[in-house]
């Protein structure tokens, strides 16, 4: 039992508090003015995209802990409930970095934008030795897919409320026809209705046969044109 709590409080302790302004240069990769300048661009982003970008840099690993499970590790520990990705960078790893997604990422986008961009970053990060114009490149890289890939979907999402709306309007504008004629007919009808309501009366009157014609009884009419 005490060996397990040992091995939980190690394993707790292995990762550091999630750093401030989402750098955490425990291999001194970065110069202290190249830190502040990309910590500047990460801050902008995560304002314009809503997605936290977190880099991690360390010396070594223990040896029965690989780039990707120590990368998993940090973006459980500091990613919060926002989308986020992670770059893990180790100058002693054959592998020098790997770039971890967030399930929250993952459910925003499409798997083939979120692919595509870790892929062409990871192209950088991974080529030849890590140093600091490499990992800095390949995280403006990351930011920039990422936030292409935020634009494009803002642009979308901004086309189909615009067609909803005009598709909105045409619905109310067939509506408004709809009533007006509905409300054309019922008068019609309504005054259809009431001259049939209205009854007639003539005087019966009996007319000789004339000229042998069976429907010609006589009509006469009488016009004075004379002043009384």
């Amino acid at each position: 039992m005490l060996a397990l709590i040992g091995f939980l409080t190690a394993a707790a302790a292995s990762v550091p508090l999630a750093p401030a302004d989402g750098i955490y240069d425990d291999a001194h990769l970065l110069s202290a003015a190249v830190h502040g300048s990309l910590a500047s661009e990460i801050r902008s982003f995560g304002q314009e995209t809503g997605i936290r970008l977190l880099l991690s840099t360390n010396t070594y690993l223990p040896a029965d802990v690989t780039i990707s499970v120590h990368g998993r590790s940090l973006l459980k520990a500091w990613k919060g409930n926002d989308p986020a990705v992670l770059i893990c960078a180790v100058r002693s790893s054959t592998v020098a970095a790997d770039v971890q997604p967030s399930e929250e990422l993952w459910d925003r986008y499409t798997e083939p934008e979120v692919l595509g961009a870790l892929r062409q970053a990871s192209t950088i990060l991974r080529d030849g030795t890590l140093n600091e114009d490499q990992l800095v490149a390949g995280a403006r890289l990351l930011m920039q897919r990422l936030r292409t890939i935020h634009e494009e979907r803002q642009a979308r999402q901004q086309l189909l409320h615009k067609t909803d709306l005009q598709l909105l309007a045409a619905f109310i504008g067939c509506l408004v026809l709809a009533a007006g004629i509905t409300g054309l007919l019922v008068r019609r009808v309504g005054r259809h209705e009431s001259l049939q309501a209205v009854k007639t009366y003539f005087p019966d009157a009996v007319v000789s046969q004339r000229l042998g014609a069976p429907c010609g009884g006589g009509v006469s009419a009488e016009i004075s044109l004379r002043r009384d």
